[in-house]
């Protein structure tokens, strides 16, 4: 039963009306693993929610927030509705990991601070660190609470907080999302309508519920509109990747929602072998999104799930952000996909040129969902012309409305300004234009922080702003990096590599998982060809290259790798570090030439050590590792070139990439370091063009 266009009421009175008219419909199914399978009908799952929602009305005031410190399963579910029921704001929250407690403590408690919960509803079972819940909150057991109470529940206002959605910011100052009734019922109906279906929605999943990708795609969008949510706990898709596909084949899943990440993982877990055993015929949605869309597996999972019969046209690839609830933009079906390359340079510059041999990006949809999508030039708040990199503005009704208590942070996400104030200038946009309207006829814009462009209707996603990596005035993507890294060396995996700017931008930070197991000799050739990779790749150098075990950089719960929490942790001493190569310490850099060295070497070395800033340098150290980018090079080849009173080209580094190959080549028998007295001015036949020196013709 579609959600009408209007989608009055609240969330808690959608789905009782779901459960009068379809009592016995099979409503939540949970996959225990080994311990087989829990169901429970429309209606049993409003009789424990009802239960759950008197309890908490006969103790809170409507308003008041419950921290949900539950798994991700059906305890958290019912949990959230009887929460909603009661006219309180749910807060889900992740159980601490296993080793990660003092990570765990200090986010939660950043959580406690900023929403200041009435009560943490948990299991009696559940042991909660010491000191971690402030004076003054209850704690409530979700096994302990009586029986469902008589009497009628509070009104709920459709345009009052119904959950906050905390983001994968930083662990300090994690801000809370306000999902109302009203944009979730809205939320719901418009990603319903993006894949039209004689039958209720059947999704199959494993997501936690405290990410906005589990909570919307894999819970509220089938329970609310009469169909089924089969899922799995996070943990059970971990331990065998497999397991989802296998469910979706055995429960006929429509629907199924996941990051970039968790389709190239059931390829790896699934051998092609057991493929045509499974039937995926059902499908008509496969959501990819939460992280960036790789072409490649878009293509792979499409070709190793052939013999199951998916089409490959459920494959969706979608784009969006806990501050819009969800989704920004999808595609309806069937549309398939599309991949366009683009000119990285041009990308890096602002402007998004076709080219043969460039960047392959993933058109993620075409803006059905009733949002109005623009791309801004953040400086300037002006709309950009398709094929303009930009940031990424969303409005629309439906939206969120801001960050829980931060009224600041909330007026310039949520509510920023174009030039014009109205939001009718002229520039690329989808969907339809009615925005949030602050009464004087301006739009209220949604900044979404993302870097994106609009090319023939459809919208392309290529980084983040503030992720920008700026070098020498360049502007770099990390997601481009960290791609050249990945392809370049084969013991990093895809996904496992993070590029990310220290210092306040004085220096390039590159991490990398490796397998722990790996000799010590070999973690220093990694660091060597990771180094090299970036900069054959952006002729731009890693001053930190880093290498921590499996799964130890830091990521969101979709499992996007968060780069500043990168960083952060870094600095903090937190990551669990295998290997560490930093140009500048003691031991990499400082070497003497011997006595035996060709004559030009102490000429070099010293020329080369006072660009870079330091007291020596390493003579038979690449020059990529001694931090040498295109830039210094060209400024450097330009003085050797002055001293010797000859022309020596730039791309004499790439045939000679050390000191001592390079003295050895520029040294003729015989000479003698006096024998190179310095010239005024750069040799005839000699020009400069761009960032480098080429000997003219």
């Amino acid at each position: 039963m579609p959600l009408e266009p209007s989608c009055p009421g609240d969330v808690y009175g959608r789905l009782s009306r779901v459960a009068q008219e379809n009592p016995d419909l099979l409503a939540m199914r949970f996959l225990h693993g080994e311990r087989g399978v829990a169901e429970w009908t429309y209606a049993e799952l409003m009789e424990q929610a009802e239960r759950v929602a008197h309890a908490l009305a006969g103790r809170y005031l409507p308003g008041e927030r419950v921290l949900l410190l539950l798994p991700s399963g059906p305890d958290l579910a019912i949990s959230l509705f009887g929460c909603l029921g009661a006219g309180l704001v749910a807060v889900p929250a992740a159980l601490p990991a296993s080793g990660r407690l003092q990570r765990y403590r200090e986010r939660v408690s950043a959580v406690l601070a900023d929403c200041a919960p009435a009560v943490v509803l948990t299991r009696a079972a559940t042991e909660i660190p010491d000191g971690l819940l402030p004076e003054g909150v209850d704690g409530l057991a979700l096994d302990a609470l009586p029986a469902a109470g008589q009497g009628s529940l509070p009104e709920v206002d459709p345009g009052s907080v119904a959950y906050l959605q905390y983001s994968s910011g930083s662990t300090g100052s994690p801000k809370g999302v306000r999902n109302t009734h009203r944009s979730l019922l809205h939320h719901v109906r418009l990603l319903g309508a993006t894949v039209p279906a004689p039958d209720p929605v059947q999704v199959v999943g494993w997501l936690p519920l405290y990410h906005d990708m589990g909570m919307i795609q894999q819970l509220l969008l089938p329970l609310l509109s009469g169909g089924t949510s089969t899922f799995m706990a996070p943990k059970s898709f971990a331990a065998d990747p497999g397991r989802w596909l296998r469910a979706a084949a055995e429960y006929r899943a429509t629907w199924i929602a996941g990051p970039d990440f968790a389709y190239q993982r059931s390829c790896d877990a699934i051998p092609a072998s057991e493929v045509a055993a499974l039937d995926l015929s059902a499908l008509r949605c496969a959501s990819n999104g939460a992280e960036p869309v790789r072409p490649a597996t878009l293509v792979r999972f499409a070709e190793h799930f052939a013999a199951a019969g998916l089409r490959p046209e459920a494959i969706t690839p979608c784009y969006g952000l806990a501050e819009a609830g969800l989704c920004v933009s999808t595609s309806r079906q069937p549309q398939g996909w599309l991949v366009s390359r683009y000119d990285t340079a041009a990308l890096a510059g602002g402007s998004a040129r076709p080219s043969e041999t460039g960047r392959p990006l993933v058109a993620c949809g075409d803006g059905l969902l009733d949002w109005d999508v623009r791309i801004v030039d953040p400086r300037t708040r002006q709309p950009l012309p398709d094929r303009q990199v930009g940031e990424i503005w969303v409005a629309g009704e439906g939206l969120p409305d801001g960050y829980w208590g931060r009224p600041h942070d909330s007026e310039h996400t949520f509510r920023a300004r174009l030039a014009d104030g109205a939001g009718n200038s002229a520039g690329n946009s989808a969907g339809n234009s009615a925005g949030n309207s602050a009464g004087n006829g301006a739009t209220d814009w949604l900044r979404t922080g993302d870097l994106g462009f609009f090319d023939a209707g459809r919208l392309y996603v290529c980084g983040r702003l503030k992720d920008l990596i700026i070098v020498r005035g360049a502007n770099h993507h990390p997601g481009d990096i960290e791609r050249t890294i990945e392809q370049a060396v084969a013991e990093v995996a895809i996904g496992g590599a993070c590029a990310v700017q220290l210092d306040g931008g004085q220096r390039l930070m590159v991490v990398v998982e490796a397998d722990r197991h790996a000799p010590p000799a070999r973690l220093a050739e990694i660091a060597a060809e990771v180094r090299q990779a970036a900069y054959d790749g952006h002729e731009i150098v890693a001053d930190d290259v880093v290498l921590v075990r499996r799964s130890g950089l830091p990521r969101t719960t979709s499992g996007k790798v968060r780069r500043r929490a990168t960083a952060i942790d870094f600095d903090e001493g937190r990551l669990p570090v295998l290997h560490t190569d930093r140009i500048g310490l003691a031991g990499r850099e400082g070497s003497s030439p011997d006595s035996d060295a060709p004559a030009l070497l102490p000429l070099l070395c010293a020329s080369l050590a006072e660009l870079l800033g330091r007291e020596d340098v390493a003579v038979d150290v690449g020059f990529a590792e001694l931090g040498l980018d295109s830039l210094t090079a060209t400024r450097w080849m330009h003085e050797v070139s002055q001293r010797l009173g000859r022309a020596v080209p730039v791309t004499t580094l790439y045939r000679h990439p050390n000191l001592r190959e390079l003295a050895a080549a520029l040294t003729p028998a015989g000479t003698t370091v006096a024998d190179t007295a310095p010239a005024d001015t750069a040799p005839a036949g000699t020009a400069v063009v761009g960032t480098v020196v080429a000997e003219a013709g």
